[in-house]
């Protein structure tokens, strides 16, 4: 029995680490080539966060947690938020920044100081838990991520990262959004390889 725990283990971690998928689905990075500088924006349209859409997941949590203690929820939400913007996406663009900068692609502060906008959906979240013993979930995310010609406005690439998966599962109940920074670095790091790779800077 211990051997077959071992073993379920072992399949287990080998899905989470090996699991993600980066896929150019449609169009050329070709065009990334001669580009200096791209703006990188997040939009949260049909999110999902395991089986629920995120506005009712975060209804759901904050309920629950007023429920426990009068005002817990409406922190527990505002602390999401934040780290949402101000930490997970920064993260994304931090990661994506230290692998292009070598290359001579930087991040704009502005859309008006890029010639291209990766406009990066969040499709799906998984925040992950960690019960003890053998009841656990890496926390993961799924992204689209649409490259915009800022002089044309026209869509020119269609990236999907699917399965960014952090290999370990955290238990930290205190902020839901802290466990998928890691997920979030982890599609800017694979975005910003597969930007060098196809445009060959």
């Amino acid at each position: 029995m211990k051997k077959l725990i071992g073993l379920l283990l072992v399949t287990l971690v080998s899905i989470a680490l090996f699991g993600q998928k980066t896929k150019l689905v449609s169009g050329s990075l070709g065009f990334m080539k001669d580009k200096p500088a791209v703006y990188i924006s997040f939009t949260y349209d049909n999110t999902n966060v395991g089986k629920m859409t995120e506005l009712d997941y975060i209804n759901k949590k904050v309920i629950e947690k007023n429920n426990k203690y009068a005002g817990e929820g409406d922190e527990w939400r505002e602390q999401y938020m934040y780290t949402k913007t101000n930490v997970n996406e920064v993260y994304f663009k931090h990661l994506f920044g230290i692998i292009t900068k070598s290359k001579g692609l930087v991040i704009a502060g502005t859309p008006e100081d890029a010639l291209v906008n990766i406009i990066v959906n969040v499709d799906f979240l998984e925040p992950g838990f960690n019960a003890g013993g053998f009841v656990s979930k890496a926390a993961s995310v799924n992204v689209t991520c649409k490259f915009i010609d800022q002089t044309t406005s026209n869509e020119v690439a269609l990236v999907t990262i699917t399965n960014a998966s952090t290999d370990s599962n955290v238990s930290d109940n205190y902020s839901v959004g802290l466990k998928l920074k890691e997920c979030y670095g982890k599609c800017g790091k694979e975005l910003a390889q597969l930007v060098i790779a196809q445009s060959k800077l």
